[in-house]
């Protein structure tokens, strides 16, 4: 068996509506995260960040220069 490494990056594909939600949460929380989808939304995610919600638990922030957002697979 592989060891994995101590800080592994975890990698979205196709990182739309549930694919952000998920990773997002995850980058928040403090793990190193890569989306992969397409230009528009990346372009979004990384000019202005993203914010998530829940009616039971504090709104979480990442700024856009901590996301990282690559179209190309």
């Amino acid at each position: 068996m592989t060891d994995l490494p101590d800080e592994p990056v975890i990698t979205v594909f196709g990182a739309s509506l549930v694919g952000c939600y998920v990773g997002g949460i995850l980058a928040s929380r403090g793990n190193d995260v890569k989306f992969f989808g397409r230009e528009n939304p990346g372009i979004q995610a990384t000019r202005y960040g993203m914010a998530f919600s829940s009616h039971n638990k504090p709104l979480r922030i990442i700024a856009g220069e901590n996301i990282r957002w690559d179209c190309d697979a």
